[in-house]
């Protein structure tokens, strides 16, 4: 949402409410109550009421939806699950929205780390109905999470004819590139990227997020996507500079413009997220406590002052989950504070970081080749080729 959208909703839930006070049912104020905190940026009081009115209605899919929705940009994983654990007893497997339920659950117990039910339930879903999108995105979401690239690969290539044409398309090629870019394969993931993913040069903030964060993903791997790239994009996102609505996308705004060299913007938008961080509303504070930080550590990541940036990101990466997003997406952060790290001679730390990759996810050849670089930069070349060489065994 930007901010003209925002004013135009508050606006339209005004009129809303006024034409309709008079016999409007509770379960109409409970939405209505919902949708004007969330539009005037209180988050957390739109959570609570869309809660109240699940309490009484658990079978209002647009209120479960839309209150998973506001949890994930909450970053708040226990309710990501859990708001669809609430209310799935009201509901019968022969209800026809039963399936986009399990879909929802998958992903919340993914976030939440159980990945076998996770797995489960979102490969029920597509069962039940092949053009779900969401319930496709859930199982992508296991498994990387589970380090299992060629299983990924397949599954999104397998499912791609259901779901290429649904909303949430961009978003799962980009899941499908960073595979591929875990696999190693550079030229695949750019290729999507100049495909799927952008041939369509959409200008929403949600597919432009996603071609940031691949873009900058490549970067950090040592695939260089071209200044062309960065320019148009940064071009794009200079529509939404100046909204800051959603501090999550204005550090992925952040990368573009750092990416394109475009450093009198990314220090007007430093300027605006200082500005920003100063006030009360839920936005604020992730601005405060996770987007302001971050922001200041890409551009300083940008600049080659590594120590600043991985100072930055040492402070902050543990709070990110604060700014929304999944698991998935806040990994960026993991992989340039490595980066960072390994570019500025901090090697001891840069192989405590990879070794805390691999314990989570050993089969990710991306990990080992994380691992390697560690070794090389301490000098330990034959640890150096141990590590490369697990990493191209977990690509047979």
């Amino acid at each position: 949402m930007t901010r003209a959208q925002a004013l135009a909703a508050q606006g339209c839930l005004a009129r809303a409410e006024a034409a309709l006070r008079p016999q409007m049912p509770a379960r109409l104020r409970g939405h209505l109550h919902a949708a004007r905190a969330w539009a005037s940026g209180h988050w957390q009081d739109a959570a609570a009421a869309w809660e109240a009115v699940l309490l009484e209605h658990p079978r209002d899919l647009f209120a479960t939806k839309v209150l998973q929705d506001l949890y994930f940009f909450l970053g708040d994983s226990a309710n990501l699950r859990d708001t669809v654990g609430r209310v799935l007893p009201s509901w019968s497997e022969s209800d026809a929205g039963y399936g986009f339920l399990l879909g929802m659950l998958a992903f919340g117990l993914e976030e939440s780390g159980d990945y076998q039910q996770a797995e489960r339930l979102g490969r029920a879903a597509i069962a039940r109905n092949a053009y779900d999108p969401w319930a496709h995105h859930a199982v992508a979401h296991v498994l990387e999470m589970q380090g299992r690239i060629g299983d990924g690969i397949a599954f999104l290539w397998g499912g791609a004819p259901y779901w290429a044409e649904s909303f949430f398309a961009v978003h799962n090629w980009w899941h499908l590139a960073l595979y591929e870019l875990d696999h190693g394969d550079g030229d695949a993931a750019l290729e999507l990227y100049d495909g799927p993913l952008r041939g369509g040069v959409s200008d929403q903030p949600l597919d432009l997020v996603d071609a940031s964060a691949l873009l900058w993903r490549l970067k950090l791997a040592g695939f260089e996507p071209g200044r062309h790239r960065w320019q148009a994009l940064a071009k794009l996102w200079q529509a939404y500079a100046e909204d800051l609505v959603y501090c999550f996308n204005d550090v992925h705004a952040m990368m573009a413009f750092v990416g394109a060299g475009e450093e009198e913007q990314a220090e007007a938008l430093r300027a605006r997220l200082a500005a920003r961080s100063l006030g009360q509303d839920s936005n604020a504070m992730m601005t405060r406590e996770v987007g302001l930080p971050l922001a200041e550590a890409f551009i300083e990541f940008g600049r080659d002052h590594d120590g600043e940036a991985v100072d930055l990101l040492l402070a902050t990466r543990r709070r990110a989950p604060l700014f929304g997003g999944s698991h998935a997406q806040r990994d960026l952060i993991e992989q340039t504070l490595l980066a960072a790290a390994l570019r500025g001679g901090q090697h001891p730390l840069a192989r405590a970081l990879a070794g805390e990759r691999l314990a989570r996810k050993e089969t990710s050849p991306g990990n080992w080749r994380w691992m390697a670089r560690a070794w090389r930069g301490l000098g330990q070349t034959a640890q150096a080729d141990a590590a490369d060489q697990r990493a191209l065994a977990q690509l047979n």
